[in-house]
């Protein structure tokens, strides 16, 4: 039925191409400026609205009639192809000020154009979530969270790191200790290095993975509304273990 009322439609233009003298075309060109538009008229009926713009343009081109403009507006608006729809639409209404049908054009611009505001706003849109903006966006949203890790982690490592140099002072003052020191001067030390070492080994480790982790969080992971990686530090007898979750 639809279809039906676009034909009628085109057949306005065909009707006004039979019956208004060619501003331009000779008796040949006109004739073909017939056959032009039927063959327009049926592409547009099949669906080939594309096709049928350029059948309609060819026959305009011939004939001249700025009533065929129209027709390419129909076609190129229903082939999704806004910009010469616009352009036809337009262009009639300055070659035609007084069309009847004048205000069932300028609806098909309002709608043309806002189609056209909405496009650019979705464009927009869909850029800032995922152009080069979208991911600094996107790690705002994320919150403090990984730069608390990260930082956290880096003293940690730090920490870790003083930690197993006094341990490795104490190995040094056990170890250099001139023949006849006493005991009671090295004991401390002597009991103190290993810890010290240890803890210091475990601390740094543990910063580091903690600060790696708050860095893939910054860098890669997802914004809050979206599934997050879990990460676990365990210190125990056997060293420092990392656990990352998915």
């Amino acid at each position: 039925m639809r279809n039906a009322t676009w034909s009628s439609r085109l057949a306005l233009g065909f009707a006004l191409l039979v019956a208004v003298p060619p501003v331009r075309a000779q008796a040949p060109e006109q004739d073909q400026a017939r056959r032009l538009f039927l063959s327009g008229r049926a592409a547009f009926d099949r669906g080939d609205y594309a096709e049928a713009a350029e059948y309609f343009r060819a026959a305009h081109e011939l004939s001249g009639h700025p009533a065929l403009l129209f027709n390419i507006g129909l076609a190129c608006a229903r082939a999704d192809l806004r910009e010469q729809a616009i352009e036809a639409f337009e262009r009639y209404l300055r070659e035609m000020p007084d069309a009847a049908n004048r205000a069932e054009v300028e609806g098909h611009l309002r709608a043309l154009r806002a189609r056209g505001r909405d496009a650019t706003a979705r464009s927009d849109t869909d850029e800032s979530r995922d152009g080069p903006g979208g991911r600094a966006s996107a790690s705002r949203s994320r919150g403090p969270f990984p730069w608390i890790v990260a930082i956290g982690g880096g003293a940690l490592a730090i920490g870790g790191g003083v930690t197993f140099a006094l341990g490795r002072a104490d190995v040094a003052h056990v170890e250099q200790a001139t023949v006849g020191t006493p005991w009671s001067e090295l004991e401390g030390a002597y009991e103190r290095a290993p810890l010290l070492t240890g803890v210091g080994l475990s601390l740094m480790g543990a910063g580091l993975a903690a600060a790696a982790v708050g860095v893939v969080l910054l860098v890669g992971a997802p914004a809050e509304d979206e599934p997050t990686s879990r990460a676990r530090i365990t210190l125990g007898p056997a060293g420092t273990s990392l656990d990352l979750r998915f």
